[in-house]
C-alpha cells in the first residue's frame, strides 16, 4: 500500500502520469497528477488528506483560483509542517508575489 493504495493501482496511475507528460507536456502531466490527487482526496473520504497537495497541484497548472481556494483550507485545516514550506516549495514559486500568498504566510506567523 502507497498511501492507502495498492501497489498495482499506484502503478497504474503513474503510468498514466508517464503517459501523459509524453504525449502532452508537463501540462497534462500536471492536469493528470492533479486528477489522480483529487480522486486520492475522494477516496480518503472521512480519512485525513492533505488539502496542500491539491492546492500544489492547481498551482502548477497555473489555477490560482483553486490553489488559493485549496490553500485557504489547508490553513484553517492546520495542516502543520507542510504549510509551513510554502515558501520554499517550488511548486508554489508561481502565486509567491500574489498578495493573497504574502498575507497567508504572514498569517501562518512564521519569521521571514
Amino acid at each position: 500500500m502507497l498511501l492507502g493504495v495498492p501497489a498495482e493501482k499506484a502503478a497504474a496511475e503513474a503510468k498514466k502520469s508517464r503517459e501523459a507528460f509524453r504525449s502532452g507536456g508537463p501540462r497534462d502531466y500536471w492536469r493528470k497528477n492533479l486528477e489522480a490527487t483529487l480522486n486520492a482526496q475522494k477516496q480518503a473520504g472521512a480519512r485525513y488528506f492533505e488539502a496542500i497537495a491539491v492546492a500544489g497541484a492547481y498551482a502548477r497548472l497555473g489555477d490560482k483560483k483553486n490553489s488559493f481556494k485549496w490553500l485557504e483550507k489547508s490553513y484553517s485545516d492546520r495542516e502543520g509542517q507542510t504549510i509551513t514550506l510554502l515558501r520554499w516549495l517550488p511548486g508554489f514559486k508561481s502565486l509567491r508575489t500574489d498578495p493573497r500568498f504574502v498575507d497567508l504566510l504572514k498569517r501562518t506567523g512564521l519569521p521571514d
